[in-house]
C-alpha cells in the first residue's frame, strides 16, 4: 500500500511539473527542477511563472510533502527502498518549494525569462516536427509578458 502511494503522490508531482514548466523541466539548467518531459509535448505551452500561480503551485507543493511525511508512519523496517524513496521525493518537493518561494530566481533573476526562452526555442528548432518552432515562436510574447508583470 504505501508503494502504491509513494508511486501516485510522485507520478502527481512529476506529471504536474511537467505540464506547467515544460521547459525549464526539460532541461538541466535549473538543477532545483527535476528533468521530467511530457510523453507527448505542447509546444503551444510555456512555464507559468505568473506570481498567483507560483503561490498556487507552492501551496501544491506543501500539500504534496503533507502527504509524503504521513507515509512515513506507515514504513516498517524492512521497507528500505520506500523510506529511501520518500526521503528523495521529499527532499525534491522541498527544494523546489524553497527555490520558487524563498529565493524566488522567476523573480529577481533579470535573465531568467531569457534563459527559459532561448532553451524553449533551442528545444523546439531540434524537435523532429518543423512546426514547433513556430508554434514556440508564436506564444513567447505571451511567456514574456509574465516578466513584465513581476514586482
Amino acid at each position: 500500500m504505501v508503494n502504491s502511494n509513494i508511486k501516485k503522490i510522485s507520478s502527481e508531482i512529476f506529471s504536474a511539473i511537467a505540464e506547467n514548466f515544460p521547459v525549464v523541466s526539460a532541461s538541466d539548467e535549473f538543477y532545483y527542477f527535476p528533468q521530467v518531459r511530457l510523453l507527448k509535448p505542447e509546444w503551444k505551452t510555456w512555464d507559468r511563472f505568473s506570481p498567483d500561480f507560483i503561490t498556487y503551485f507552492i501551496k501544491r507543493l506543501y500539500s504534496w510533502e503533507s502527504r509524503l511525511d504521513q507515509l512515513f508512519s506507515h514504513i516498517t523496517v524492512s521497507k528500505g527502498a520506500d523510506k529511501a524513496e520518500l526521503l528523495l521525493l521529499k527532499k525534491l518537493v522541498h527544494t523546489l518549494q524553497e527555490h520558487l518561494e524563498e529565493t524566488r530566481t522567476w523573480e529577481t533573476q533579470p535573465t531568467f525569462y531569457l534563459t527559459i526562452a532561448s532553451l524553449g526555442l533551442a528545444e523546439a528548432l531540434n524537435s523532429k516536427n518543423p512546426d514547433t518552432a513556430q508554434y514556440r515562436v508564436r506564444t513567447l510574447p505571451d511567456f514574456l509578458d509574465q516578466a513584465g508583470n513581476i514586482h
